[in-house]
């Protein structure tokens, strides 16, 4: 495929919902995905036991930035950070 077609197909599985459910290829991804994406990455990264500092700090940076995007909502946000840092 080249990269027109995967972002087409992107969109299209966007759009019927089905990208959370498929990993598809695109270098078409919104601000909200790629957030999505790095949120769940340093998650499993600190879950797994990574406590680096810049690690977490990056952690907090992606959970704010959610938070204001409301991409969570402020219960998550606390629930998150109550889980991690307690």
């Amino acid at each position: 495929m080249n990269e027109n077609e995967k972002n087409q197909l992107y969109m299209i599985g966007k759009k019927i919902h089905v990208s959370e459910l498929f990993d598809i290829p695109s270098t078409f991804k919104s601000n909200e995905d790629r957030l999505n994406d790095e949120f769940y990455l340093l998650r499993g990264s600190i879950m797994a036991g990574n406590n680096n500092p810049q690690l977490l700090r990056k952690f907090k940076i992606v959970l704010l930035k959610m938070k204001n995007n409301k991409l969570i909502s402020l219960q998550e946000y606390n629930e998150v950070l109550n889980i991690c840092w307690n």
